[in-house]
């Protein structure tokens, strides 16, 4: 079920790269608006998730993920059967907002039924994630070649139908517990900043190679299906590391060490991309690939493991006070 639910999150962008120039040739896009198919799901998505501990009490994880997919689905539907300029626009705002509904309640879900397992799961999770973005870029091309992009584009909503029915089916119920206020101030936490900073840097570099490594190299003369490729070996080198953390993280408590290689990787082949973009560029896809791959759930995992620590030191103050408060009489 994690599976299928994660694979729908990443095609809403993955399948536009490679046919970015064909989608604003017929459409009319400049480069601004382009740019806005891929920046405005991306936005959406931090902004809704801001309101996930809001919405959890009111809806529940149960429909938030419900309602998630039927707007991954819908964003998908409306790029099949109208793809005009203005419909490119507003799908991309739904899809944005049901890939924030699912990324807010999911990691909740999973760490509420996996127990001593999140972290394993947590990185399953992730590995879905990225392979659905594998699969959209790698066969978008050959679906567009076939029959048009937008069928491309729409054919991904049916992985939605197929999230929905998994999910639909899931026996355990799911629904919320309601976090109490002085968990949900995390502005106040120095160490939530540090993690927002450190997030959102790794997900900067899996955007930017998501949204632009296709359109780079077909301005540089390379056909829509080997940029489809190109990204296809990035994405594939990122499932490969995210396997490898869901298999092997359990075995590392100490996640620096798989964060500083993580990094190493993803700096070396933005490096490569920089300095040689056409002769080291399949060494530079699967170091980014490793990075990035790696760097994503391991980023979920480091977040989590800050977070139940909070939690556990948040109860001990709370013993704490406790204890003081009922041995006073006792001291006086």
């Amino acid at each position: 079920m994690i599976v299928l639910v994660a694979i729908n999150l990443r095609p809403v962008l993955a399948s536009l790269g490679p046919l970015m120039d064909v989608i604003q040739h017929d459409t009319g896009l400049n480069d601004t608006d382009a740019g806005l198919l891929t920046t405005l799901p991306v936005a959406l998505m931090g902004v809704c998730l801001l309101c996930g501990s809001r919405l959890r009490p009111l809806i529940g994880d149960r429909n938030g993920i419900t309602a998630g997919l039927g707007l991954i689905g819908l964003a998908g539907l409306g790029r099949w059967v109208c793809p005009q300029a203005v419909a490119m626009m507003a799908t991309a705002i739904l899809g944005g907002i049901g890939i924030a509904l699912v990324q807010a309640f999911m990691p909740s879900v999973i760490r509420r039924q996996a127990g001593a397992r999140t972290a394993n799961l947590m990185g399953l999770y992730s590995t879905g994630i990225m392979g659905g973005a594998l699969i959209s870029s790698i066969v978008s091309p050959s679906i567009a070649r076939a029959s048009g992009w937008p069928t491309a584009l729409g054919l991904w909503s049916l992985l939605a139908v197929l999230g929905l029915a998994a999910w639909g089916k899931w026996p355990v119920s799911v629904n919320a517990r309601r976090v109490p206020l002085r968990e949900q101030r995390l502005y106040r936490v120095p160490r939530a900043w540090l993690l927002l900073s450190f997030f959102g840097l790794g997900t900067g570099a899996y955007t930017l190679v998501l949204a632009w490594l296709p359109p780079f190299y077909t301005h540089l003369g390379w056909s829509a299906q080997a940029a489809g490729a190109l990204l296809g070996c990035v994405t594939f080198a990122e499932v490969l590391a995210g396997i490898a953390v869901s298999l092997w993280i359990h075995r590392c408590p100490d996640r620096r060490i798989a964060l500083f290689v993580a990094i190493g990787a993803l700096l070396a082949g933005l490096l490569c991309l920089c300095l040689a973009p056409l002769t080291l560029v399949w060494p530079a896809a699967v170091l980014a690939g490793l990075g990035i791959g790696a760097l994503f759930p391991l980023s979920l995992i480091v977040a989590m493991d800050h977070g139940e620590q909070r939690l556990m030191l948040e109860q001990l103050r709370s013993s704490c006070r406790a204890v003081a408060m009922s041995s006073r009489p006792c001291c006086r």
